[in-house]
């Protein structure tokens, strides 16, 4: 994108063209005394744009100084907006809206809020479109569907763990910086896996935030892109409550797909794999994946599981994988891989780097580049044979086969 004319009047804007359904940059305007400009990204390649616009933002063309000022302003304003959201809906005003529209007292009557400030934060969230206003009444825009209980969005269970979990936890990130101590041990006085041992409502959102965002937005792409190649019995290593291995086995009719995890998860585990009927295909086994992983199966997965945990812990799980494999198991790492090649133009590159300062705030792991992951599967005894990126910033799979073992 080019700007010209910038600082008095309103520029000349060029889009230099790209795929109709790649992620793009819309400018609604220029820049100087004109309207300000808007960016619009998509979240992955395989999407439209919502305005169609076909656009891809070059950011090799000079900017003027008041696009970068104006893009950097935006994303301070953001924390704000992101804030303002998540206090909306842990409060329950977007379910409140959902049922009926209601002026700022009548909301606050109900929901024992302060009538004053819950105005003008409706009057900010009418500002970015969440809410509609006629007069003193708002009610709820399509925006904010995602953020009622109603909906059952992972975006709603992000929301929360964001605003519960992570921004606490981001106060400490300058402490993080300069000692090395994990952010989110700070801030809440315990690592992240203690604290949800011993506090089952922010593990309960947790849960609820990996299940939904599992089946809502990886499920269709990791079945796609995941070649099972033949395998007739499969097992999801740290697979949580079986999310994706009943996902498997339903979508692979042939295919045993078995979830081991922490034995804590068996009961909600077995109840999804009973309201799936998938008794006779799924099982959920109850183990210490650092100390045992069940033998006698072709596939292994293990899916967005090593990036919470260091390098010594990562490896230690590994391990038991490759302990447990037969000579010709695979197994296959399906994560973020930070050095992937994506199109430096493209939203992918940020997302990418921005998971990897939520996950080193987050837990003691991070998003590894192709080498870290080389030099941990070594250790381990295992090989990556192959290596593919799915439309998913944060989902690659790594195919590994285990290194032969000295007679």
């Amino acid at each position: 994108m080019h700007t010209a004319g910038a600082g008095s009047g309103t520029g000349v804007l060029r889009l230099e063209q790209g795929d109709k359904a790649g992620p793009c940059a819309v400018v609604a305007a220029a820049t100087g005394a004109g309207p300000r400009i808007t960016f619009c990204f998509t979240m992955s390649a395989s999407q439209t744009c919502r305005r169609r616009c076909g656009g891809r933002f070059n950011d090799k063309e000079p900017m003027s100084k008041n696009l970068i000022e104006q893009n950097v302003f935006d994303l301070i304003q953001s924390s704000y907006t992101a804030n303002t959201l998540f206090v909306l809906t842990k409060a329950g005003v977007f379910d409140r809206l959902l049922r009926q529209a209601a002026s700022a007292a009548q909301l606050a009557s109900e929901l024992g809020l302060d009538a004053s400030m819950l105005h003008d934060m409706l009057l900010f969230a009418h500002a970015v479109r969440f809410v509609k206003r006629d007069g003193a009444t708002f009610s709820i825009a399509r925006k904010a569907l995602p953020l009622t209980g109603k909906s059952g969005s992972w975006l709603r269970a992000y929301l929360l763990v964001w605003g519960e979990q992570l921004n606490p936890a981001f106060s400490k990130l300058g402490e993080q910086l300069a000692t090395g101590d994990n952010a989110f041990a700070l801030a809440n006085g315990k690592r992240i896996w203690d604290l949800y041992a011993s506090d089952p409502e922010q593990n309960a959102l947790f849960v609820e935030f990996m299940g939904g965002v599992t089946k809502q937005l990886h499920f269709g792409v990791v079945v796609e892109g995941l070649d099972i190649g033949g395998a007739q019995r499969l097992l999801d290593v740290g697979g949580g409550t079986g999310s994706f291995a009943c996902g498997l086995a339903q979508s692979h009719p042939g295919l045993l797909a078995d979830v081991c995890d922490q034995p804590s998860n068996m009961h909600n585990a077995n109840a999804k794999i009973a309201a799936l009927a998938l008794q006779e295909r799924c099982h959920f086994i109850g183990t210490n994946i650092f100390a045992s992983i069940p033998s006698d199966y072709d596939l292994y997965t293990i899916k967005h599981v090593l990036h919470d945990w260091d390098d010594a812990n990562a490896a230690a799980i590994l391990r038991q994988i490759a302990e447990a494999m037969h000579d010709s198991a695979r197994l296959v790492i399906i994560e973020g891989v930070l050095d992937r090649s994506v199109d430096e133009a493209l939203p992918e590159q940020a997302y990418l780097h921005a998971r990897n300062i939520e996950q080193r705030v987050w837990t003691p792991g991070r998003v590894r580049t192709r080498a870290a992951f080389d030099a941990l599967c070594a250790v381990a005894g295992l090989r990556i044979d192959h290596v593919s990126h799915s439309t998913i910033f944060d989902i690659s799979y790594l195919t590994c086969s285990r290194v032969p073992r000295p007679d």
